[in-house]
């Protein structure tokens, strides 16, 4: 069978054990530098169908497993299995892969993905505490203002970011960045005015919204 057949069964019937041997079996007619991307790519596509959870979990530990994998593909299948992770309310699995995957980068160049996926796991982190303050929270926190360009336009880092910020900032009795932060939080989620960032995304058909979780907004609502 091709990748694509393999592909088109899994989505139609679900994942199963003997459907992933005939993957892997396809995976070997692939170049070798885009069979990792194959796996990681479907296991996201596919986590939330019939028997997709513990499928997706397969193929991206599969993906690992390969011993020349470049890194970038370490990272990139730790990513997928975090989001997964955080798209089921797991976040503490979902926090351990994002920190999986930043260790994944080579030191020499860690400092280029820190802010990015600091942001990522500063937003399941606040879920793990029950958004309260922790001095890990602070650490994410911090180097999660490096992310720059069209990433910290996006309303979910905003609005993160400004709740991480009130938390950080209540903690330290900063009575005006706190308020500061709220406001911008509340503008992330609610706001009607149109950014750049939200123009283009909304060209690339992309919608520019804060995926705030029931949990977030509650806290928010809560907040004085």
């Amino acid at each position: 069978m091709k990748i694509t057949e393999v592909k088109e069964a899994m989505l139609e019937n679900g994942f199963s054990d003997e459907l992933f041997e005939e993957f892997k079996k396809a995976l070997k007619r692939v170049p070798k530098g885009n069979r990792s991307g194959h796996l990681y790519t479907f296991a996201h596509e596919i986590a939330g169908r019939k028997n997709g959870f513990e499928g997706a979990l397969k193929m991206i530990n599969y993906v690992l497993e390969i011993p020349e994998n470049h890194w970038v593909h370490n990272m990139r299948a730790y990513h997928a299995l975090a989001d997964i992770y955080e798209s089921r309310e797991m976040y503490a699995e979902a926090h351990d892969a994002y920190a999986s995957a930043l260790s994944a980068v080579p030191e020499e160049q860690r400092q280029d993905y820190t802010a990015s996926i600091s942001v990522r796991m500063m937003k399941v982190y606040l879920h793990i505490v029950n958004f309260s303050y922790t001095p890990h929270l602070r650490e994410l926190y911090e180097a999660a203002q490096g992310v720059d360009g069209l990433e910290a336009g996006f309303r979910g880092v905003i609005y993160y970011t400004a709740i991480a910020e009130m938390i950080v900032s209540r903690h330290d009795g900063d009575k005006e960045a706190y308020s500061r932060a709220k406001s911008r939080a509340l503008d992330a989620l609610y706001g009607e005015n149109a950014s750049p960032v939200d123009i283009i995304l909304a060209r690339h058909r992309y919608k520019n919204e804060a995926h705030a979780t029931d949990a977030s907004i509650c806290f928010l609502k809560k907040a004085k």
